[in-house]
């Protein structure tokens, strides 16, 4: 009677199939949560971003009602595009044409608001920040939108 040693070539195969599933399963999983992280951190920083603006139009607000009121005129009927906080560095219009892509400098994010102006006492604000993500040749296209209302309280 012969005695068998080793392995053979079937349960050698098997064995690195096994091996290699669990391989692509941690791999996997690696990229998804990388991605997940990085989706988050993108996130928080656009809703800080879209929290500066707000918190900026509030002091522009505190400064003068009538000054920002003026904001919501022809031609761009209250929407701009705010690279910095400051209204001589923003773009009046629609942020989404080719040419008014204005990103937050030192960022890939880009920053709009549009005001509305429902009575004289009151200031309807909608802010976008937006931001572009290309993951393996895929595009996706991501926004973090806040909404509020400023009243002339002065």
């Amino acid at each position: 009677m012969k005695s068998h040693k080793g392995q053979s070539l079937f349960e050698v195969v098997v064995a690195v199939g096994v091996i290699a599933l669990i391989m692509v399963g941690v791999v996997t999983l690696s990229t998804r949560s990388i991605r997940n992280s990085r989706f988050a951190r993108d996130e928080s920083l656009a809703t800080k971003h879209a929290q500066e603006l707000l918190e900026w139009l509030r002091n522009e607000r505190d400064n003068s009602w009538s000054g920002l009121t003026s904001k919501i005129a022809a031609p761009n009927w209250g929407l701009w595009c705010l690279p910095d906080l400051s209204w001589t560095s923003s773009v009046a219009g629609v942020c989404n044409d080719p040419g008014y892509w204005v990103n937050i400098p030192g960022t890939f994010y880009k920053r709009e608001i549009q005001m509305d102006l429902p009575s004289p006492e009151r200031i309807d604000v909608t802010v976008w920040v937006y931001w572009w993500e290309n993951e393996l040749g895929q595009e996706d296209y991501h926004e973090v939108r806040s909404d509020t209302s400023f009243t002339k309280w002065q």
